[in-house]
């Protein structure tokens, strides 16, 4: 369906991310129209599936040529080198980010990932992960 707002037509959008063959859980993905400069997230369910969001939850995205990011990510607890914490327990430790899947694949210039999304939309776009997260 298409749904005009801020002067651009939207139209439905949903599909599943896949993380070598499995339901990637979590992750976030970010649809990327270049020629519109307008981009569309979504953050995965328990299946790996999305629905779009540009403006609105879950309004779609505006149709065209898409470059797709897919990031997931955990913060974790890194030791600040030479801070002593019983002299400063008010400071906050510094937080790293670990990925969960492969890092090219956060940068819509690195994924490799893009798709065509026609005005009347798409219901079941399969996103493709290959690879294992950096150690």
């Amino acid at each position: 369906m298409r749904v005009p707002y801020h002067g651009h037509v939207r139209c439905g959008f949903a599909g599943r991310v896949l993380a070598n063959g499995q339901p990637l859980t979590g992750a976030h993905v970010t649809f990327t129209n270049t020629q519109a400069n307008r981009s569309a997230f979504a953050k995965t369910d328990e299946e790996g599936r999305f629905s779009l969001t540009t403006f609105r939850p879950n309004d779609g995205a505006i149709p065209g040529k898409q470059q797709i990011s897919v990031s997931k990510l955990e913060s974790i607890e890194a030791a600040d080198a030479g801070v002593d914490r019983t002299t400063t327990p008010n400071a906050a430790p510094t937080r790293a980010r670990r990925w969960l899947i492969p890092r090219h694949y956060g940068d819509i210039r690195t994924s490799g990932l893009s798709a065509d999304i026609p005005e009347d939309g798409i219901s079941d776009l399969v996103v493709e992960l290959r690879g294992a997260a950096e150690k």
